[in-house]
């Protein structure tokens, strides 16, 4: 009998368990001030795509930043592959391609693209309480985020790239971190 009652707990655990991770919440994010990470969009003339809506995140429950924006082709052209970096004054650098399963598709003139990565965010506001709980206040800025499309592939093959300049800034934001 014992043993038929603590099965019983444990299957009624699980499936209150897997109920909790299926019916999670997004996870809770506040922007981080611009005066302690500033997010910075280079200028590329010519390029096809325009970020939009760039914010450096924080996450409440993880405790790490993390940057969100949407991507959109702004040229004539329809798009099969794109690549957009984001290079830190702190030495950090990371580099986002469409995933596989957006390749099917080509994006559209006007159209929005989707690097993969991002995921569903809550958006909470930023208060005092979470300011003193992450030790925000009184801080100096930490860096600058400078955002920037790579390369893209349109439809018909051709190729917009700004690969050298892409090169020139991750390398420039080296030697920085070697001076600090």
């Amino acid at each position: 009998m014992r043993f038929f009652a603590l099965l019983l707990l444990i299957s009624f655990s699980c499936t209150v368990y897997g109920q909790d991770a299926q019916n999670s919440q997004k996870p809770q994010a506040f922007i981080m001030p611009s005066e302690l990470i500033l997010p910075v969009v280079a200028s590329q003339p010519g390029c096809p795509i325009r970020f939009e809506n760039v914010r450096s995140i924080f996450y409440v429950d993880r405790s790490g930043t993390a940057e969100t924006f949407k991507l959109r082709n702004i040229g004539n052209r329809p798009i099969r592959d794109l690549t957009v970096a984001a290079y830190t004054s702190y030495g950090g650098m990371w580099s986002k391609s469409r995933p596989k399963s957006e390749l099917q598709r080509v994006v559209l003139p006007g159209e929005t693209a989707s690097v993969g990565g991002e995921e569903d965010v809550e958006i909470i506001p930023l208060n005092d309480e979470l300011r003193t709980k992450f030790k925000l206040t009184d801080r100096p800025m930490g860096g600058v985020v400078v955002f920037m499309v790579v390369r893209v592939e349109f439809a018909d093959g051709t190729v917009f790239s700004d690969e050298k300049a892409s090169k020139a800034l991750e390398a420039y934001f080296k030697k920085l971190g070697e001076y600090q």
